[in-house]
């Protein structure tokens, strides 16, 4: 099971029905190495998608 930050419970009041449906399948579907962010601010611009979710070992890297 995937670990979900914050936790799902924590914010099922404020989710749409299909990111509560979106987020109980990352938890259950995924391997327990994943990692899953709920509304957190993302770059520069601190933009805020629904869910984030890196695992460590598959991370992407970029050679510029």
């Amino acid at each position: 099971m995937a670990t979900l930050i914050p936790s799902l419970n924590n914010f099922l009041r404020r989710m749409t029905s299909g990111e509560r449906r979106f987020g109980r399948r990352l938890e259950s579907h995924l391997e327990n190495d994943y990692l899953c962010w709920y509304d957190v601010a993302v770059g520069p611009k601190r933009q805020h998608p629904d869910f984030v979710v890196l695992h460590p070992s598959r991370a992407c890297s970029s050679s510029r």
